[in-house]
């Protein structure tokens, strides 16, 4: 409940520093239309004067020219004010942004610190062993970011290993929750491992579809969708949210900021701006740090032709929800080809990579590592050259179970060269 006044606070800010903000834009706009209204109304006078003894034909010509100027300049003061209320918003939720990840941090530590106390005092009193030796406990404190000493296939081999927990996140996320304590003792309170508790997490956030939810204007911050206006108003995201619902299962999570080969990347393109800036998680799970990337899991795909209209709740029997389960606990050495993390510990490689040696990596995704491929030859690049006939050669390589299993086709695309 202290967390929760401290975001209602913290939003009720938001609120009026925009409204504050909007009032500003919307009385400087004002001001300058007046001073320019006055400016042409004092122009139009003089030149009636002018002619006032011209024909009327000229009078009226000049007054067409006036109310046209008059319609023009309403036309871009409209203009200037929507432009400027744009780039105020784009800065406002950058801000906004800022100062919710800063919150949830400051929460996160608070709520890992009242667990960690709970846990030590639980252990000490019901003196829980393991095979007669004290059973390792979960870190109170956050780890430094080290390479995991096994894969992701030592951890899982199959998706299909999370049935029932999978169906506990699928459940809990058809019915409302008023507070976030209530959303993890729902979701973790029947897991077994800190794996599980990740896994119930990552599944809700996916199944939720967060970028299609619907939101009615009228929810009150303490309605079950209230629990998720820090997405509904942009300020929050997948990342920020996975973090917290981590926190309050007791689990360590970081946000890592950094650059992906996302939507509209090319191969060759250098990571010179902020285009292609993200961000996902590290979860400190089966006692390393493991990527989640809660936005790329998310994959919710929908038939275009029974695709539901907005409002319309008909056609919700359409959707056909599917999640990627690569980006759950994904291998360092799988992920280094999509994302690439400003600070190179957070890399999780043994050998940390160069941004330019990212940027020559070959641009693959998900499905490449979910049929075991990979590159034969550790050189290959993003960008291939042609020899002196124009050919050029790529080899992939395959698990030998899946050599009669898999079929590739290829397209050619031809770039102008500027």
């Amino acid at each position: 409940m202290k967390h929760r006044q401290e975001e209602d606070d913290l939003y009720r800010k938001f609120s009026k520093h925009r409204e504050e903000e909007n009032r500003r834009i919307r009385d400087e706009i004002q001001d300058e239309w007046e001073r320019e209204l006055e400016r042409l109304t004092n122009r139009f006078q003089q030149e009636i004067q002018i002619k006032k003894r011209r024909p009327e034909s000229e009078i009226g010509a000049l007054t067409l020219r006036h109310q046209q100027e008059r319609a023009d300049l309403e036309k871009n003061m409209t203009l200037r004010r929507d432009k400027k209320k744009e780039s105020l918003t784009r800065k406002m939720l950058e801000h906004e942004r800022a100062a919710t990840a800063a919150l949830v941090e400051k929460q996160s530590h608070e709520m890992m610190e009242l667990i960690q106390e709970r846990r030590s005092e639980y252990m000490a009193e019901s003196s829980l062993y393991l095979d007669g030796e004290e059973a390792p406990p979960y870190p109170a404190r956050a780890p430094p970011p080290q390479p995991p000493l096994v894969s992701k296939f030592h951890i899982y081999t199959d998706p299909a290993e999370f049935t029932e927990v999978d169906k506990i996140a699928i459940s809990v996320a058809q019915e409302d929750q008023k507070t976030f304590t209530d959303l993890v003792r729902q979701l973790v309170g029947r897991c077994a491992t800190d794996v599980e508790k990740a896994r119930t997490i990552f599944r809700w956030i996916t199944v939720k579809n967060l970028n299609n939810i619907q939101f009615d204007d009228n929810l009150r911050g303490d309605s079950p969708l209230g629990l998720l206006r820090g997405i509904k108003h942009g300020t929050e995201s997948y990342h920020v949210l996975f973090k917290r619902l981590c926190s309050y299962a007791g689990l360590h999570c970081v946000v890592i900021k950094g650059y992906s080969k996302s939507a509209g990347y090319q191969p060759g393109v250098r990571f010179e701006d902020n285009r292609f800036r993200n961000s996902w998680n590290a979860v400190f799970v089966a006692g390393a740090w493991r990527f989640v990337q809660c936005n790329w899991g998310a994959r919710h795909l929908v038939n275009a032709k029974d695709a539901p209209k907005p409002g319309n709740r008909g056609k919700s029997d359409s959707l056909r929800y599917e999640y990627d389960d690569h980006y759950f606990l994904t291998d360092p050495r799988e992920f280094i080809y999509e994302f690439y993390p400003l600070q190179p510990d957070w890399q999780l490689l043994k050998t940390p990579i160069t941004l330019h040696d990212f940027e020559e990596l070959p641009f693959v995704r998900s499905l490449f590592f979910r049929y075991g491929l990979y590159f034969s030859d550790p050189n290959t690049k993003a960008v291939m050259y042609t020899d002196s006939t124009g050919a050029a050669t790529m080899r992939i390589a395959m698990p030998a179970h899946m050599q009669s299993s898999l079929i590739f086709h290829y397209n050619l695309n031809q770039w102008s060269a500027t």
